[in-house]
């Protein structure tokens, strides 16, 4: 019963299941739940038919991601991203979107995470974006300093001179200033030789 403050009169409010509508309100849900599963596999075969067809078609690629996505499936997110980033290898946005898939589903003993961002490296080794993800994600995730540090020292030399490579100096000397200040001012000293877009910043 809930009584209205503004008056005298009262409100009944009655709810009522009975034993039937309990009894099957699980096989209810269970029946939804297989529709749901039903419906995402048939959205699943009909975007793979469409890349079986047409390997080069970028709409359906990019539905599959984000079905594997939304069903946090590494299978299918590590199905589709294969082919996906053969047939279109330069999207680093992409390549990031799979590592980072890799290092929250997949084997972080493994380092499978890695394993995608050395393959990204190595399709698009001039993009400076893909370059400062992976430094980034090393510096977070691998405790061997010196393999950081190769990480970032390839990414300078592949896109050390490059005007927007800011981002990845300005990283690596931070990476470098938790482990010797020293080697951070020689970091800075080599990027200030480089008229990047954050050469201000960065002096």
């Amino acid at each position: 019963i809930v009584r209205n403050k503004n008056n005298n009169n009262s409100v009944c409010v009655i709810s009522c299941v009975t034993n039937e509508l309990y009894n099957h309100t699980p096989r209810v849900i269970i029946t939804a739940i297989a529709t749901m599963d039903s419906a995402g596999s048939d959205v699943w075969a009909s975007l793979w038919e469409r890349v079986e067809s047409n390997a080069f078609d970028f709409e359906a690629y990019t539905k599959l991601v984000q079905v594997a996505e939304a069903e946090a499936d590494l299978s299918k997110m590590r199905q589709v991203c294969d082919r996906f980033l053969d047939a279109f290898p330069l999207l680093y946005g992409y390549w990031k979107r799979y590592a980072e898939f890799e290092w929250e589903h997949g084997d972080k003993e493994a380092g499978t995470w890695r394993e995608v961002y050395e393959r990204s490296v190595a399709a698009v080794a001039h993009s400076v974006d893909i370059w400062v993800y992976y430094s980034a994600a090393a510096a977070e995730r691998v405790h061997d300093d010196a393999e950081v540090q190769s990480i970032f020292e390839r990414g300078i030399a592949a896109v050390g001179l490059d005007f927007l490579s800011g981002p990845l100096w300005d990283k690596f000397a931070s990476f470098e200033a938790h482990q010797s200040p020293l080697r951070a001012s020689s970091v800075y000293r080599r990027a200030i030789a480089v008229p990047s877009n954050q050469l201000a910043q960065l002096y």
